[in-house]
C-alpha cells in the first residue's frame, strides 16, 4: 500500500515538478486547514513559513494521527536553532528548498525503514551534576610493614617477624623499587658485588628462606612473587615504619 503524499507550497517550481506524480499539490493555507480536519493523509510536506503559522494546528493533528510524517521543506541557510524547533515541533526531517520528487522520495522511504526497524521513546535527560573525584583508599588488609628500628617485618594483622641482616637488607631493596620488577641481576650486584649466577642463586635462597619463616611465622605467605627470567616484584604494598 502506498503512503497519501500532501504538498502544502506556494512555490509553483515545487507544485509543477510533482504535478504528473501521485502526490495531492495544496498551494493556499486555507485548504491546509481544511486538511488538517478531514484528511487521513500519511505523510505531508510543506513550506517552513506555513509550518510556523500553523504550529497548534499541526500538534492538534498529531494527537489525532501520530504516525503521520512530516517533511518541512527551509531554506538552505536556517540555522540549526530552527531546525531543532521544527524538530520538537514533530517535522521528521528538513530538506533545502527547492526539493525534487527523487530526493523527497528517497527520504520518504528512509523515514519507513527506521520506523520499520525500530520503536524507541526517549525519556529527557536531566543534567548530572559534576562529582569531585575522590582518591582511594588504600585497604589496609594488605599493607606490609618494615621496621627499621629492630629489623622486623610486619604483617597486615600486626604479627613480627626477626629478620637477620642480609633478610632485612633484601626487603629494603625490594621496597625501595616496589614500583617495578627488580633485576636479579642488579639486585645481586647492589648486595654482594656480584654480576653474575652466583649472586642471582644467593637471592633465591634468601627468598626462599624469608618465604619458609614467614609461612611458619605470620601463618600466611611472603608477598613477593617470582618474574621468569628478570627477578621479583611485590604483590602488597610495603611500607617503611621507623
Amino acid at each position: 500500500m502506498k503512503p497519501e503524499i500532501t504538498i502544502l507550497t506556494s512555490s509553483l517550481i515545487v507544485a509543477n515538478d510533482f504535478i504528473n506524480l501521485p502526490v495531492t499539490i495544496l498551494t493556499k493555507p486555507i485548504d491546509y486547514f481544511r486538511l488538517l480536519l478531514a484528511s487521513t493523509i500519511d505523510v505531508l510536506v510543506v513550506d517552513v513559513e506555513f509550518l510556523n503559522d500553523t504550529n497548534p494546528c499541526i500538534d492538534k493533528f498529531l494527537k489525532v494521527n501520530p504516525k503521520l510524517i512530516i517533511i518541512s521543506m527551509v531554506n538552505p541557510d536556517l540555522d540549526h536553532a530552527d531546525k531543532t524547533t521544527l524538530i520538537n515541533m514533530g517535522v521528521n526531517r528538513t530538506l533545502n528548498a527547492p526539493i525534487v520528487s527523487e530526493e523527497l522520495f528517497a527520504n520518504i522511504n528512509a523515514i519507513y525503514r527506521t520506523q520499520k526497524a525500530i520503536d524507541l521513546h526517549f525519556e529527557p535527560v536531566e543534567p548530572v551534576e559534576p562529582v569531585e573525584p575522590v582518591e582511594p583508599v588504600e585497604p589496609t588488609d594488605f599493607i606490609w610493614y618494615l621496621s627499621h628500628s629492630n629489623w622486623t617485618l610486619i604483617a597486615p594483622d600486626n604479627q613480627l617477624m626477626t629478620l637477620t641482616s642480609r633478610e632485612f637488607s633484601f626487603l629494603c631493596y625490594i621496597q625501595e623499587n616496589s614500583d617495578q620488577v627488580i633485576n636479579k641481576n642488579c639486585f645481586s650486584k647492589k648486595i654482594f658485588g656480584e654480576f653474575n649466577q652466583h649472586g642471582c642463586r644467593k637471592l633465591d635462597l634468601i627468598l626462599g628462606r624469608l618465604r619458609k619463616k614467614s609461612l611458619t611465622m605470620l601463618n600466611r605467605e611472603l608477598p613477593i612473587k617470582t618474574v621468569h627470567a628478570v627477578g621479583y616484584a611485590l604483590t602488597n604494598k610495603l611500607l617503611i615504619r621507623q
